[in-house]
């Protein structure tokens, strides 16, 4: 999906739209401000909007990867989900220092939106379909858990706005059934069934790993295995008492022996 083709469409798209939002930003604020400064002062320039849309689709990708850990009220994990807002708000302390332009932020701001348009409503997958429609690639999951579920009623209510004007197209889930099998059902989801599956086989492998690694299975595996292997130490005492045993039961007949022997030689 991610060839060198794909790569430079990305790339110019991600960029024109870059430049033309941010133009309309500063455009709109001199209309509301007439600041000339705003016009003539400010230059759009670098990747900092396509830098914003690689997180995108690095957390498109791999959103549950483990960025770092804060040991934080217990452990706080950030992982790819959480890269774009981290960085966004990492570029607003630095601009709020003035340690760069402001206009860096607006084009990371736009970058953000423009891969997310991308990557959910144009890109084209090799099984036909547009965009990625699945639940994990929502807007609101680029916000905390905390925020997701009223940001999640908005960008709803957008998207109904945009769908009843025709710019975006109501998601459609499908389900073919396979008449040619009879005991068998096909069901396709277009758009996200290729995604989802790659994400549940990525969550699956590293919950594994996790399992795998936990230092709680330790002392349970050497229990099991100690109870399942027996001990060479008993087996040992166990020869020596069978072989001790075999060595004493002639004994036994050779005594016995003598006193029979002489009952019959009296009679």
């Amino acid at each position: 999906m991610w060839g060198a083709l794909e790569m430079l469409i990305f790339f110019e798209v991600i960029n024109c739209l870059v430049v033309l939002s941010s133009v309309v930003i500063y455009f709109v604020a001199y209309c509301v401000t007439s600041d000339e400064r705003l016009l003539f002062d400010t230059h759009i320039h670098g990747l900092t909007g396509y830098v914003a849309a690689v997180c995108v689709a690095v957390k498109q990708i791999m959103p549950d990867h483990v960025l770092f850990k804060l040991p934080i009220a217990g452990t706080i994990k950030f992982r790819n989900r959480n890269l774009p807002l981290l960085l966004l708000l990492g570029l607003v302390i630095v601009c709020a220092a003035k340690l760069t332009e402001w206009v860096y932020f607006w084009m990371f701001l736009c970058g953000t939106y423009a891969g997310f348009i991308y990557l959910r409503y144009l890109q084209k997958h090799s099984n036909g379909a547009r965009g990625d429609e699945s639940e994990a690639f929502d807007f609101a999951t680029f916000f905390p858990n905390v925020l997701q579920p009223p940001v999640g009623r908005v960008v709803n209510v957008f998207h109904a706005i945009l769908v009843k004007l025709r710019i975006l197209k109501k998601h459609q889930r499908k389900y073919n059934f396979a008449e040619s099998l009879p005991t068998g059902i096909t069901v396709t989801l277009p758009g996200s069934s290729h995604l989802d599956a790659e994400r549940r086989k990525q969550i699956a492998l590293k919950a594994l790993n996790d399992r795998l690694k936990s230092p709680e299975l330790l002392p349970q595996a050497s229990a099991s295995t100690a109870s399942a292997w027996p001990s060479l130490v008993d087996e040992t005492e166990d020869v020596e008492t069978a072989s001790a045993g075999e060595l004493s039961v002639p004994d036994i007949v050779e005594g016995q022996k003598t006193p029979l022997l002489h009952v019959e030689n009296e009679k």
